[in-house]
């Protein structure tokens, strides 16, 4: 398994329509990105930041493939620059995507 994440950081001058994301934008990836591997995508949605305050992020969105190879090819792929250019038209919140890999560790729990 191979997670690619994407997030969406909130400020003052950004904004982000959810319901987009959610029925039109994340189906059209899952279109793009199926035959490149991908497996399932989870949505996380920022609520509040564990001081009380604003959250960091409106979304964070963790897509996973079969393969690291199939990820860095979807993100390469015409139909991941498509996914990209669409993202841009439909709100103010720049995104931050990123590769990262599964780290096998301990429970935080047998650490404490």
């Amino acid at each position: 398994m191979y997670v690619l994440t994407i997030a969406y950081p909130k400020s003052a001058d950004a904004s982000f329509d959810f319901d987009y994301y959610r029925a039109t934008h994340l189906p059209k990836i899952g279109e793009a990105f199926r035959p490149f591997g991908l497996g399932y995508a989870a949505v996380l949605r920022g609520e509040q930041s564990v001081d009380g305050g604003e959250p960091a992020f409106f979304v964070t969105t963790l897509l996973s493939f079969a393969t690291e190879e199939g990820a860095r090819n979807a993100v390469a792929s015409e139909a991941g620059a498509g996914c990209r250019r669409r993202q841009f038209h439909q709100r103010d919140a720049a995104d931050a995507m990123e590769h990262v890999s599964r780290v096998n560790a301990q429970s935080a729990a047998a650490h404490a």
